[in-house]
């Protein structure tokens, strides 16, 4: 039985190959390894959506005939400036050398650089997320007062 002609271009081309790629990862990689990769892709997935929404809102401020190249400049940024996020993602998980030494008596742990962003950022997030939650509170505070009065006019 002869088989079927398969183009090498087309989306079921091109899905197979990728199918076939992600299957050969899951296979020759540690655990660690694809799981990272799943997690990258979920994220760039993610952030690629949080990106169309931020351009698209964005240029919708421009003029008319200037939005759609605002569209491509914007996409074209986006892609450089996360892929040169990546790579410099990339550079600091290997910078895993320490430079210095915590010994608690029952835990030791060696701080590299990659410790040091990695903490730094998570204090940055902590200290957002309080800031965030304050605002929020601030904000309500300062609208409970209308609200009453607003009640007030109605009933």
């Amino acid at each position: 039985m002869a088989q079927p002609h398969v183009s090498c271009a087309g989306p079921r081309f091109a899905l197979r190959l990728l199918c076939k790629g992600a299957a050969w990862i899951f296979r020759s990689s540690p655990r660690p390894a694809w799981i990272s990769l799943v997690t990258l892709i979920f994220l760039e997935i993610v952030l690629g959506v949080d990106n169309l929404v931020f351009i698209a809102i964005t240029t919708g401020r421009l003029p008319h005939d200037k939005q759609h190249i605002g569209r491509i400049l914007g996409l074209v940024g986006a892609f450089f400036g996360r892929a040169a996020f990546l790579c410099f993602a990339s550079f600091l998980v290997h910078l895993a050398t320490p430079l210095f030494t915590i010994d608690l008596g029952f835990y030791t742990h060696g701080v590299s650089v990659r410790d040091l962003v990695l903490f730094c950022g998570g204090v940055y997030l902590i200290y957002k997320g309080i800031d965030e939650v304050r605002d929020m509170l601030a904000l309500t505070e300062s609208l409970r007062p209308n609200i009453r009065k607003s009640i007030r006019t109605r009933v």
